[in-house]
Order: structure tokens, then sequence, then C-alpha cells
């Protein structure tokens, strides 16, 4: 009889366990879209995409459903922006679609990450594509498209973020993207040059 108890405990503790793993927190995105290009915003998370209406005036609210911190695309018109939400960020932004990303800024729990992650993209915007070093040679496209990646490493580094799992999320973006990139280089210069391209294998 007392084993069975034991064992009774045991698995509410798990159930228990497992309920506050699943729990939701209540996480809030809203804000308003100056001059809209449509008549809704939507975000897009790994397993859903939810879609809200502006008001009359621009304006949106809506509550997203997430158990842990998930990168999601904020998307209106032909416009998207990657945001980084966490279970119970509450956060507004206010954009317009005629200079997205020199308009975009957050507001509230979360923004310091947000409005990061959107300079980001300003930086990006600062420096040459892969389109465009791709027709350097490639010592010198390796030294340039290295130098980006550093960059935004140091931009993190440079910041005032202490968030750890945003932090070792966003180093594991830029090492994706600078390995992705990399394997594809042969690719794009291809393309670029419209002339056959084999790497030297250093």
């Amino acid at each position: 009889m007392k084993t069975i108890k034991l064992i009774s405990l045991f698995v509410l503790g798990l159930l228990s366990s497992c309920s506050q793993e699943k729990e939701e927190i209540t996480t809030s995105v809203w804000g308003k879209v100056i001059n809209p290009k449509g008549d809704n915003v939507s975000l897009r998370l790994q397993d859903t995409t939810i879609t809200t209406s502006l008001d009359s005036v621009g304006n949106f609210q809506t509550d997203v459903p997430i158990y842990k911190a998930e990168k999601v695309v904020f998307a209106h018109g032909e416009e998207i922006s990657t945001m980084y939400l966490r279970p119970g960020d509450q956060l507004s932004l206010t954009i317009d679609p005629t200079e997205f990303d020199e308009t975009l800024q957050y507001e509230g729990e979360g923004s310091a990450i947000n409005n990061f992650l959107a300079s980001i993209v300003l930086m990006e915007d600062t420096l040459e594509n892969i389109a465009q070093l791709a027709v350097l040679p490639e010592d010198s496209f390796l030294i340039e498209f290295r130098n980006t990646y550093v960059k935004k490493e140091n931009a993190l580094e440079n910041s005032a973020i202490t968030d750890q799992d945003f932090k070792d999320w966003y180093l594991k973006n830029n090492d994706w993207e600078f390995y992705f990139n990399l394997l594809n280089y042969p690719a794009y210069r291809s393309r670029v040059t419209q002339e056959n391209f084999e790497p030297s294998g250093n």
C-alpha cells in the first residue's frame, strides 16, 4: 500500500511538472501601422500564423500563444521583420511601410532585444551583401565576408542585452548564416559572373 501511494505521488508530480511546463503566460503584441499597405498584419510563428486586422487608424492588438522564446516573423504587405518573443513579453511597435526598416520601433517588455534586431537589419543595409561580395576574388571575398560576420557578433557584445538565451540564439543564427553563405559562395559567384567557378579549397 505504501508503495502504491509513493507511485501515485510520483505520477502526480510528473503531471504537475508537465502542466507547469505548458502553462501559457500571456504574451501580447500591439501597435500602429502608419500609411498601411493593407488591412491586416500577421505574426508567423513556428507552428502557426496569426493574422489580425487593423482598425480605422491603423492600430492592431493580438495575444501570441507561446510557451518558450521563439523567432516570430512580423509581416505587413510585402514587408517582413524578424522578432524574438518570450513568454510574458508585452511589446508595442510602430511602423511606416514606406520606410519599413528605418521607422520600425519597439517599446515595452522585450523592446531592447527587438530594437537590437532592427538595428542589425539597418547595419546590414550598409554592408556589402552576398551578391556584391561574390564578384570579388576568393581571398578578398573571404576577408570581407568574415568582417561582416564579426561586425554582427561585436554588435551583440557591445549591446546592453543580458538575456543569455537570446544571445545564444543570435550567435547560433549568425554562425548558421555565415556557413550557409560560405557553402553556397561558388554558386553565388557563378550566377553573378556567369562563369564556372571552383573554390581553391583553402
